[in-house]
């Protein structure tokens, strides 16, 4: 049987949560839709109920999905 080393994730990528929502700073003018957790799935994205929150340029760059990424429930 192969054994395999244990690291913590953070020795080897980069872990971050995304936008919290803060319904006092929404103005509905940048608003777009956005995953939650409810909406990543095993194999699959639940796309049928996505909520939306305000995006500005510099927040959709910073929070763009990238080739690599990887979306992991919480």
């Amino acid at each position: 049987m192969t054994s395999w080393e244990r690291v913590p994730i953070r020795d080897f990528c980069e872990a971050c949560l995304g936008k919290m929502l803060d319904r006092k700073r929404e103005t509905g003018t940048q608003s777009r839709p956005y995953l939650r957790n409810v909406n990543v799935r095993w194999g699959h994205f639940d796309l049928s109920n996505l909520l939306e929150m305000d995006f500005d340029d510099a927040e959709r760059q910073e929070f763009r999905l990238r080739p690599g990424d990887v979306l992991e429930p919480i």
